[in-house]
Formats: structure tokens, C-alpha cells, sequence
């Protein structure tokens, strides 16, 4: 693996499920080869690290409970209400339909040109 790809498959596993954890323990063969990489290149070696201190600092940074205020839903479905907004239907597209000699056309243009050549 080279540079760019090794710091590529870094932060996808970062946001996937196990982290960069994960990435210790696994034994499929792309976290073996990343693994392998990391033991002989110092520089991707530090962003490997420098990856997982982030992840860590932002996993220990987000709060445990994201849940809104009970009164927050009739609070927004009642601005709703108010400002007399309703649903408008999607637009739909008008094509304009195909003439129905269209292909007929062009298959005497091909018979006329066979005929010419032969």
C-alpha cells in the first residue's frame, strides 16, 4: 500500500464501527496490510496516532444525551401552524411526446442507403 491509500483507509476506519481500535485486533487482510505499513513508516505511524487521539478527544467531547426539551415538538409544530405555509406538489415534468414516425424514418433512410450501395 502507499501513502495516499494507507491515510485513506485510516479515516474511513476512524468512522467506522470499532475505530481505529478495531483496526489493532483485525485479522482481515487490509488491516493486516495497514498494520504491516504502519510498523515501517513513521509518518503514516503519526497520523495513525494522531488520528486516534482525535477520535478519542471527539468520542469523550459529545455529550451521552442529545435529547431535545419535550416541549420542543409543539413549540415547532406550532410555528408551523402560524405562518400558514402549506404543502405545494412537486412540479412535473412536461416532455413532449416523441413523433411516431420518428424511428420510421430513420429505418428508410438505413433500407435506402442499402439499396444505393448495393
Amino acid at each position: 500500500m502507499d501513502h495516499p491509500e494507507v491515510l485513506e483507509r485510516l479515516e474511513g476506519r476512524l468512522i467506522e464501527r470499532g475505530g481505529l481500535a478495531g483496526l489493532l485486533s483485525d485479522a482481515d487482510p487490509e488491516a493486516v496490510a495497514l498494520r504491516e505499513h504502519l510498523v515501517g513508516c513513521l509518518a503514516c505511524r503519526a497520523e495513525f496516532d494522531a488520528l486516534r487521539t482525535t477520535g478519542a478527544l471527539l468520542a469523550n467531547a459529545a455529550p451521552d444525551d442529545l435529547a431535545l426539551p419535550p416541549e420542543m415538538r409543539d413549540r415547532v409544530l406550532r410555528a408551523v401552524r402560524e405562518t400558514g405555509v402549506r404543502r405545494r406538489p412537486a412540479p412535473v415534468a412536461v416532455t413532449s411526446p416523441r413523433p411516431w414516425f420518428g424511428w420510421r424514418v430513420g429505418a428508410a433512410l438505413v433500407a435506402g442507403t442499402a439499396v444505393v450501395v448495393l
